[in-house]
């Protein structure tokens, strides 16, 4: 499991169906983190779930995220989950 707490993470840039911040092959938690500015260049979510900001292939549990400004440049444009 991964656990990631406290943190910001700003610029990723994934290509095909990876996280450009994070990509985890199993379980995540994310507490008081900020995802911004992320991007995904092909199908999935813009910030989490195969998107910009973090691919997860497990569960994902948030408490205190804030999402803005993530994106998908090709594929379905799910910005955000």
């Amino acid at each position: 499991m991964l656990t990631l707490e406290g943190l910001t993470l700003t610029g990723g840039a994934g290509d095909g169906r990876a996280g450009g911040a994070v990509h985890a092959e199993g379980d995540v938690v994310i507490r008081d983190s900020a995802l911004i500015g992320n991007t995904l260049r092909g199908s999935g979510g813009g910030a989490l779930f195969s998107g910009g900001a973090v691919a997860v292939d497990g569960f994902a549990t948030l408490s205190g995220v804030t999402f803005d400004d993530n994106a998908v440049t090709a594929g379905p444009r799910d910005r955000a989950i």
